[in-house]
């Protein structure tokens, strides 16, 4: 058997749990949405101050991580080819 990391990168399956990241979902389907509309700066403060540089968060319904460090989201961005 293979390990996933040893696939080529477009074989790889997506990665979609995000349940190892501190971090709240908040509402379904809607999220953290209203809260993001009516005070981003606030929001990312407060996912910062309680889970870090790097947690998940739902917005639009959609599950996401939030890199709020420029060097974690330089990580997130750059794919190295492995």
């Amino acid at each position: 058997m293979t390990a996933v990391s040893e696939l080529p990168y477009e074989q790889r399956p997506p990665n979609d749990d995000l349940s190892h990241m501190r971090g709240e979902y908040g509402w379904p389907l809607i999220g953290k949405t209203l809260a993001m509309l009516r005070d981003p700066q606030a929001l990312f403060s407060h996912f910062y101050r309680e889970g870090g540089p790097g947690c998940r968060i739902s917005v639009t319904g959609n599950s996401c991580g939030l890199l709020v460090h420029p060097d974690y989201a330089q990580r997130g961005l750059v794919d190295g080819g492995t």
